[in-house]
């Protein structure tokens, strides 16, 4: 199997060897903010609560998908999955999210479909 490198200056290339490899191309997450009520997080690994409400974290695409929540205001922020089960406990569900607080959540079908790793 040829080893193939992206290079953000000559693009794809292939040469003798194994493995991937990304040069001068950095590797970002995209960073989506949405509101209470919108369901378009799904498609993002990491998102942005940017006010008090409940977030509904539609079904993940495969287990053990990870996704990042940014909490970015304080109060209440509820975080509930797609059959309408709380993720996590407090803070996150509960009235003591913090500005700047970060989630690590975890797909695994269950209930809740998404759980917060800690």
């Amino acid at each position: 199997m040829p080893k193939v490198t992206i290079d953000s200056v000559r693009g794809i290339n292939q040469t003798s060897g194994t493995g991937f490899e990304v040069s001068g191309a950095p590797i970002t997450r995209t960073l989506h903010a949405i509101s209470a009520g919108d369901t378009s997080a799904n498609t993002f690994s990491t998102v942005s609560l940017p006010g008090v409400g409940t977030y509904t974290m539609e079904d993940g695409i495969f287990v053990g998908q990870i996704k990042t929540l940014v909490v970015t205001v304080s109060g209440n922020v509820r975080v509930k999955d797609s059959g309408a089960a709380d993720i996590g406990g407090n803070p996150i569900t509960g009235g003591g999210s913090q500005e700047n607080d970060v989630y690590l959540l975890v797909y695994a079908e269950g209930s809740p479909k998404w759980t917060l790793l800690t």
